[in-house]
């Protein structure tokens, strides 16, 4: 799979958590309000955020089994929840578990390094009550989105894939070639990122549909970053975003320089996400 560095995934955090749609938070929530501990899969874990994001909808006693193909995102990941903790228990030299208080919860941390682009089956332990991914999707194939609801549905467990890229980025003020960049955008991200030819804007639909078709119910939120000119994300984002075009695309460079020059001076810039969270429909 192709990789994020700490530093990008540091630098959205916070964007991310923010970007969180209420009502699939919600009904995170009350799906598991009765429950007193929860077992967690969390797949392309990279440096820790999705834990961090959704450990308070969760019930008070929590084990987050995290999996990611990158040992430095994994390294990375030990060393910010440690940090993020307010008291660490338990953290072994060398060792891939720990233990942590945030707030009234306490939560067991299993970092696991494993491929995913060859199956998810090594990697599920053998109780888990829900299986989620954040910002993950949009980087995968129809087939693996395919294997994955197969895997979910054979579980019958709860998953919850927040922060899917959806294409439908707002631009306030617009320019001339917004359209044109977007779209080469959206043909760069269906480049093969390890899990064969990505899907990219259409995730969140294809993976919702799949889902209700292995008899789910299925909730979707919008969770769009609200990015202003002056916001560090939004000056990385752009910049990316300029050179993945460049890179990818037939578009004259004055005309993508041009676009990001006006992109790094002026005005919004909304980056569509979607949350998924789905639960096996009853009888």
């Amino acid at each position: 799979m192709s990789g994020f560095s700490p530093d990008w995934l540091l630098l959205r955090e916070p964007a991310d958590h923010a970007a969180r749609a209420g009502n699939v938070a919600d009904a995170v929530t009350a799906q598991f309000a009765a429950r007193g501990d929860i077992t967690v899969l969390d797949l392309g874990c990279g440096a820790g955020s999705n834990l961090r994001g959704t450990y308070q909808l969760l019930p008070k006693h929590q084990s987050w089994h995290m999996v990611d193909y990158d040992p430095l995102l994994l390294e990375s990941a030990r060393d910010q929840l440690i940090r993020w903790a307010d008291e660490v228990i338990a953290a072994p030299a060398g060792n891939q578990s720990l233990t942590l208080i945030k707030g009234e919860r306490t939560i067991n941390v299993h970092l696991v390094a494993a491929d995913l682009a060859k199956g998810m089956e090594e990697v599920v332990p053998d109780k888990v009550d829900l299986i989620t991914a954040a910002a993950f999707l949009d980087l995968c194939s129809q087939s693996w989105i395919d294997g994955f609801t197969a895997a979910i549905a054979k579980r019958g467990v709860a998953v919850f894939t927040p922060l899917i890229y959806d294409g439908r980025d707002r631009f306030d003020p617009p320019h001339p070639d917004d359209y044109d960049m977007l779209a080469a955008f959206h043909k760069d991200m269906l480049r093969d990122k390890g899990f064969g030819p990505a899907i990219g804007p259409k995730a969140a639909e294809v993976f919702g549909n799949a889902l209700q078709k292995a008899g789910y119910r299925v909730l979707l939120g919008d969770s769009p970053w609200e990015l202003d000119v002056s916001d560090t994300l939004a000056i990385a984002l752009a910049q990316g975003f300029a050179e993945a075009v460049t890179a990818g695309s037939e578009i004259d460079n004055d005309v993508i320089e041009r676009w990001l020059d006006y992109r790094l001076e002026h005005g919004t810039w909304k980056v569509g996400h979607t949350d998924v969270f789905a639960v096996r429909r009853r009888g």
